[in-house]
């Protein structure tokens, strides 16, 4: 009995000096740690290469709505230089965008100096198909701006509008040009439907499959016909120097009310579709730095309605598939319309750039000669302040 306590004395004073050594050397080796490996805290999720992160912004108010496009108060808007992952010879024409357009998995563009259409297969980054342009003669004589295209669809036929007025549409299998139209101007698609203004008061529904009709719409005097925000719409001259805007009926063709007036001190307007929700972006007489004035508009029940916060820009934002974009520079920038807010960094296009188009998912850019694809993410916004109300008039 003495013998196995004398053990167990034994044993629980060699476990009291064993505790005393591990507490002694953890507090010797504490400082050394302290001092040549600052402790790190948890890791932050992964994020995926080359993708911005939207910094989180307050919901404001409408009193704290800025008149100008403003940097987030983070600083999450460092520069980027867009990667090129792909390229394509495209030449263009300086000061004009080389039309395209999406259809399935492929991208067209006409090439300017080509006299082609290129067909880009998106899943691989190269040319499926080159279709060449041939056309009569121009019959323009004076003041001729350069002939090439400058509209495109792709609607069970390839059409093709040219700077001269001209009309055609080719065969998407022989590229043959099956029929055509001089003078005369392609608004684009819309409601499965390929339309064209013939005159002011002419304005043609063609079926894709079909021919150019026998009898023309006629429908009033159009001054501005045009396709915009899933709708058909026209405007007009009003008083005091204001335009008119109206939607058009496209089975009537009549306009339908409400009709929105456009202030005076705004001299060129075009609606873009930003935030799921039409837009009016207006070219200030004002001369300032920030010309362009983007607001939101809606036509509900008898009301026209303006937002009452406009955002002042020096160019027109735009969207690429579900996202709102902006010029700033040589900068592509992406907004948060809600709040006027310029978000996540900004990405770096080589220059000289023209246009910017999406496509499943892609961004790509005219780059010169080059029509080039660009590792710019499209990701939506996480978060987004409430769109302020509108006021009716």
């Amino acid at each position: 009995m003495i013998g196995r306590f004398g053990s167990r004395r034994a044993l629980a004073i060699l476990g009291a000096f064993a505790l005393v050594l591990i507490v002694v050397v953890g507090l010797a080796l504490g400082p050394l740690h302290s001092a040549g490996a600052p402790a790190q805290s948890s890791p932050p999720p992964s994020q995926a290469a080359g993708s911005p992160t939207a910094a989180a912004t307050p919901t404001p108010s409408m009193a704290a709505l800025s008149p100008s496009l403003v940097e987030p108060p983070t600083d999450d808007t460092s520069t980027r230089t867009a990667a090129v992952l792909a390229s394509v010879d495209c030449p263009a024409v300086s000061g004009f965008d080389n039309p395209t357009a999406v259809s399935g998995d492929l991208l067209y563009v006409a090439c300017a100096s080509g006299r082609a259409v290129l067909a880009i297969n998106l899943s691989t980054d190269t040319i499926s198909k080159i279709q060449p342009l041939s056309r009569p003669p121009t019959t323009c004589q004076t003041a001729c701006p350069p002939l090439m295209p400058d509209g495109l669809v792709v609607d069970g036929g390839m059409w093709v509008h040219w700077t001269d007025g001209y009309l055609q549409r080719l065969d998407m299998d022989t590229g043959q040009t099956t029929t055509d139209a001089q003078g005369v101007k392609l608004v684009g698609d819309a409601f499965g439907i390929v339309w064209v203004q013939a005159k002011p008061d002419e304005v043609w529904e063609i079926k894709p499959q079909g021919p150019l009709p026998a009898v023309k719409a006629t429908a009033g005097t159009w001054d501005r016909f045009f396709i915009a925000c899933g709708e058909i719409w026209d405007s007009w001259s009003g008083k005091n120097g204001t335009t008119v805007l109206a939607r058009v009926d496209r089975v009537s063709g009549a306009t339908t009310k409400p009709e929105l007036t456009v202030p005076a001190t705004i001299k060129t307007f075009e609606l873009v579709e930003l935030d799921s929700a039409c837009w009016l972006a207006g070219l200030s007489t004002a001369g300032t730095s920030n010309p362009w004035h983007v607001a939101r508009m809606s036509f509900t029940g008898a009301s026209a309605c303006f937002s009452p916060a406009w955002v002042s820009a020096d160019r027109v934002p735009f969207a690429l598939d579900d996202t709102d974009w902006f010029w700033d520079g040589d900068s592509l920038v992406q907004l948060d319309m809600s709040n006027a807010q310029k978000i996540g960094r900004h990405w770096t296009m080589p220059t000289p750039h023209g246009k910017v188009v999406a496509a499943k998912g892609q961004v790509w850019a005219q780059i010169g000669s080059l029509l080039q694809r660009v590792d710019i993410p499209l990701d939506p916004i996480p978060s987004k302040a409430d769109l302020p109300p509108f006021v009716c008039g």
